[in-house]
């Protein structure tokens, strides 16, 4: 499968929240809410995204260099990013 595209560099000037972040080898992971659509940044570049009023279970995710990146909510209470289907970081969010 080929890598995934970003759609473009993160605005480092944007105000965000930080949903949860982490590191897997050189990539730093990091997803966030920003107004109202969340984003996968993998090393300050967006490759998914979702804009929702309200937020439910979701997940986005990138194809890197053969490793499936993927950072979601699972509509309770948590947070979560993984790597080719292996846990990273999980993080229980306070709404």
């Amino acid at each position: 499968m080929p890598n995934s595209v970003p759609l473009r560099r993160i605005d480092e000037e944007e105000k965000c929240r930080i949903l949860l972040e982490g590191n897997y080898g050189t990539y730093r992971v990091v997803y966030r809410r920003v107004k109202s659509t969340n984003q996968l940044v993998i090393n300050n570049y967006i490759y998914d995204e979702l804009t929702m009023v309200i937020e439910p279970a979701h997940t986005l995710s990138a194809r890197i260099d053969g490793h499936d990146f993927v950072v979601g909510y699972d509509g309770r209470s948590c947070s979560y990013f993984l790597v080719d289907g292996n846990e990273i970081a999980k993080k229980i969010r306070m709404i």
